[in-house]
Order: structure tokens, then sequence, then C-alpha cells
């Protein structure tokens, strides 16, 4: 039967089938279908989601995927050409070679484990995470090989990490796990291939921003950090030099709370690694 969902702060509504948004997870079938408001109106509202997430939604519900979202073009008018052109460093899947499908596969359930081997080594642990997809064919495995990220220090890549982030936020809310490891796949495949322009530190701080926003994710429990932010941080710790002098992220430290302290621990513990 199709339900009226109320998608982000415009309200705006949009029809889907109910049962195959239901399916995704219990949490979302007892909010459709239980005896709630949501399930006795047919209206159920997501406010922390864009349009276009909802749909990236439905499409991975129908087949298990989701189409990568688009980067945006940044207004000349907006940045200084001459910092914002400046290329700080390589993508860090560059110092590799370019993974068959097999290095993506993690068989089982459940989180990855830490890659022992690249302990103390971050760029080499960075490369090598892995979170499970179980079930997925080798087709599956190459379109995300096939992801591509930023070719010019012109192209706006906070829509494209934002767009899987909240993603993962609403997997990770709503217990749907194959939703939240595919997210961080491509979130991860992405990073690793971004190259550095003095233009792309703002998306990378928007991405931390999110991340770190109290209402979305938990805090640290028993010591573990959430997934989502510790790639991001990782991925701040291996250009570190260049973010310790970009303001965006000198105001980001200044709110102190938990990323300046998962930022700290985590270089502590790459530095005696």
């Amino acid at each position: 039967m199709p339900s009226t969902f109320i998608i982000g702060e415009g309200e705006v509504p949009v029809y889907a089938h109910s049962g195959v948004i239901a399916a995704l997870s219990p949490p979302l079938e007892r909010l459709i279908n239980g005896p709630m408001a949501e399930g006795t109106t047919g209206k159920v509202i997501f406010q922390a989601l864009e349009v276009e997430d909802f749909d990236r939604i439905c499409e991975f519900a129908y087949r298990g995927d989701y189409t990568v979202p688009k980067p945006a073009t940044f207004d000349k008018e907006d940045v200084n050409p001459r910092i914002a052109s400046l290329k700080y460093e390589d993508p860090v899947g560059s110092v590799y070679h370019d993974s068959e499908a097999d290095d993506y596969e993690v068989p089982g359930g459940g989180d990855s484990e830490p890659n022992d081997a690249a302990i103390g080594h971050l760029p080499g642990y960075f490369r090598t995470k892995k979170y499970p997809l179980v079930g997925w064919t080798r087709k599956q495995f190459a379109r995300i090989a096939a992801i591509e990220s930023n070719s010019h220090w012109t192209q706006d890549f906070a829509p494209v990490f934002l767009g899987h982030a909240r993603l993962y936020t609403f997997a990770h809310m709503y217990m749907i796990a194959e939703l939240r490891n595919l997210a961080l796949h491509k979130l991860h495949r992405t990073l690793m291939w971004f190259t550095l322009y003095g233009s792309g530190c703002s998306a990378i701080v928007e991405l931390a921003r999110y991340a770190y926003y109290p209402d979305f994710l938990p805090g640290r429990q028993e010591g573990q950090i959430d997934q989502l932010r510790q790639l991001v941080v990782e991925f701040v710790l291996l250009n570190v030099e260049h973010f310790i002098q970009e303001d965006l992220h000198r105001d980001l430290l200044g709110q102190g709370g938990e990323y300046a302290a998962d930022l700290l621990d985590m270089m502590a513990k790459w530095r005696s690694g």
C-alpha cells in the first residue's frame, strides 16, 4: 500500500510503497505498520533526509544498491582561485594498485576487523579498510571499484560525501546493516581517490561537522568510535598538515567536543603504532 513520506525540513511529500520500505528492517516495519501515528495515518516523517536521499533508499530497497550522488560546482566568485586550485595531496589510493573486486569483498556479517598488518602505517590501513557486503556479485563489486572521485578543483564534493553520510546515519538509526556498510564502502572508496585541492578542504570539514552532529550518531561507547566518524578522522589525519591551516577546520576544533578528542586520540595511536 502506498504511504506518504514527509522528507526534510521543507516537509516535501513523497509517495512510495510502504511494504518495500518496511521490509528493510524490523524498526522500519514497526514504524510504518505499527500502532503509532505513522502506522495509523500512513504518513511517515524523515526530517533528516533530503528527497534525493529517500530516492536512493527506495532504489536500494528494490535492487540492493543506490546511485552515487553527483558533485556540485564551486561558484568562482565565492572562492579564491589561487588558493582553491592548489593541489595539496594526491589520493591515498594512488599509492597502491587499483584493486580487483575480490579486494573489496568481506565474507560473513558484522563489522570489519582492523588489518593488523597495517597498524602503525595509516595510509596502508586506510587503503585496506573493508566493510562487509554479503552476497554481492562480482558485477556489483565492479560498480564500487568504478566509483570516480574529483578531477578538478572546481568540483564541490560536499553533496557526494554528505549523501553517503546521510544514508549511513539513516541505516544506523533503523538498523539496516546492508545499507550502512554499502554507504561506508562508497564513501571510503570516494575518499580514497579524492585529490585534495585547496577547495576540497571545506567539503571534508562539512562531512566532519555532519558526522559529529550529536543528534545523528551516538558518542563513544566502551571506547569504540563510530565507523563513519573514524573514517573521517583518519582521512583528516592523512592530510593533517593541510587541515591544521584551514580556518573552517580550526573553527571546528575550537568547538571542542568529541571530534577534537577523537582526532587527538587517533593521532596518538598512529604516532605510537
